[in-house]
């Protein structure tokens, strides 16, 4: 299985000067379907902030108020000095929502920038796709236990 995934570096490497007093860069995206259902899409658009440059508590409020909050690992860059002391944890389901809280406790200031950057592939019967089961419940319940 091939999987496509397009990210614009160009338009990225763009925005990295101004990025540098920040330790994540975020970005939207979007995804497209491998045929099995038409009208299936799931659009990864954030909220529009005032500046670029924003701290977490109001990324978080206004992602959550705005219901645009998503953790999709895809669409971050993350500064390699946090990068490296947080790590996916293995043998659990939305592990991504994990990560993305052991960053955001460990950073203070996020570079937003308000463009699609990345495609994503939605497929049949992948995490995000099939239906949320009693035994995915538990592994979200997990992380705060």
């Amino acid at each position: 299985m091939i999987i496509l995934v397009l990210i614009h570096f160009d338009i990225i490497y763009g925005h990295i000067e101004k990025a540098k007093e920040c330790q994540l860069i975020v970005f939207d995206g979007n995804s497209f379907n491998d045929g099995y259902s038409k009208n299936r899409s799931l659009p990864y658009i954030r909220p529009r902030f005032n500046c670029s440059i924003v701290t977490v508590n109001d990324f978080l409020s206004i992602s959550i108020k705005e219901k645009k909050y998503f953790v999709q690992p895809s669409h971050y860059i993350i500064k390699a000095e946090i990068a490296k002391n947080v790590k996916f944890r293995e043998g659990i389901i939305y592990e991504d929502n994990l990560y993305l809280l052991d960053i955001l406790l460990k950073i203070t200031k996020i570079y937003t920038i308000n463009e699609v950057l990345y495609f994503r592939r939605i497929r049949e019967n992948s995490t995000i796709t099939s239906s949320l089961k009693q035994r995915n419940y538990e592994y979200i319940q997990s992380y705060f236990h």
